[in-house]
């Protein structure tokens, strides 16, 4: 392990690049869903859209804060 260290692992440069295009087009495909369900634009990683979604227009309850 300490010799991957100096000497660096080898690594498929173009698979790593394909599975990346993958992903990216995994992530806005589950932004589209998310704006088609919630029926406005939304930005995922809004946590204050998010709990605006869940809480005031869904009607969850809240969980309670933990120590």
């Amino acid at each position: 392990m300490v010799r991957a260290q100096y000497r660096g692992l080898k690594v498929d440069r173009p698979r790593v690049h394909e599975v990346g295009e993958l992903l990216e087009k995994d992530v806005k495909e589950a932004r589209s869903r998310a704006i088609a369900s919630v029926g406005w634009p939304i930005n995922p990683g809004s946590s204050k859209q998010i709990s605006h979604r869940l809480f005031k227009v869904e009607g969850l309850r809240a969980p309670k804060a933990t120590r």
